[in-house]
């Protein structure tokens, strides 16, 4: 897709204003080094044409965030630098720096890695549904500025230390019960509906315990807290009733653009 020229700002088809991929914000900032584990022609397809094939995904190494890219030049020009964007979104991630500079000029057919390192932007938090995120890259030999989405795997977000302390964590949830701060849904056909047996798959994934308790004879309620590694908090009950293979889900968060993520990716651990 041809971009518009500098002086005549127009907005692509996902919501991006072009005129800052040709000359505002997007020409900020220094180089981005490849330093986390990249991408590779295994990784999925995010965008081919004519001109280039581009693999990867979002990752998570300790707490530091990246998209690792696999560049493959489809086409007969050369090419080395790109600038990116990321669209707003329900982490408000975003690129620490615009620029991607491949090191190396590509000749049609060759290819490489590259990461492009993640912060966090709050002017691009958005609420989403979806575990998705538009990204715009520039091709800058051409001129041409491509689209793709970037998916969002929650679970792969969460960090090692996820527990929130049991005080704090009544505070919290006591205080997060309006609609807008809370996501409930009923789980059917759980792969259990034994506490401990989904207390541990859940910490597997870094979701801590933080307390069980009985109501009457027949349920059992269990708490459970993550944080994504932007260090937002999510916290977790879980509602089971003897004699029923379910169990309903009520996630809570001070960010209400993670409910969406966050529900979906709960539903689908307790899932046979």
């Amino acid at each position: 897709t041809p971009a518009p020229s500098a002086a005549a700002p127009s907005s692509g088809s996902n919501g991006f204003a072009l005129d800052d991929l040709l000359g505002g914000d997007l020409l900020g900032g220094g180089p981005m080094g490849a330093s986390a584990p990249a991408a590779s022609s295994s990784a999925p397809i995010l965008l081919e044409n004519g001109a280039l094939r581009l693999q990867g995904a979002i990752a998570r190494a300790g707490s530091a965030l990246s998209l690792n890219l696999f560049f493959t030049n489809l086409g007969a020009t050369p090419l080395k630098d790109f600038k990116i964007q990321f669209n707003k979104n329900a982490l408000g991630l975003s690129p620490t720096s615009v620029v991607v500079d491949l090191g190396q000029q590509l000749g049609q057919g060759a290819s490489c890695p590259f990461t492009v390192p993640l912060g966090t932007d709050q002017s691009k938090l958005a609420p989403s549904a979806s575990p998705v995120i538009d990204v715009a890259l520039k091709i800058v030999a051409t001129g041409a500025v491509e689209y793709f989405k970037a998916q969002v795997d929650f679970c792969s977000l969460l960090v090692e230390n996820g527990a929130v302390d049991k005080k704090e964590f009544i505070a919290d949830w006591k205080a997060l019960g309006d609609a807008q701060q809370a996501a409930v849904a009923t789980v059917r056909g759980v792969f259990s509906t034994d506490v401990s047996q989904v207390s541990a798959k859940l910490a597997e994934r870094n979701v801590a315990s933080i307390a069980t308790r009985s109501v009457g004879a027949d349920q059992r309620v269990a708490y459970f807290s993550c944080r994504v590694a932007t260090g937002a908090a999510v916290l977790v009950e879980l509602t089971f009733k003897q004699g029923f293979d379910a169990c309903k889900l009520n996630v809570r968060s001070k960010q209400a653009q993670l409910l969406p993520v966050a529900k979906q990716a709960f539903e689908s651990l307790l899932a046979k």
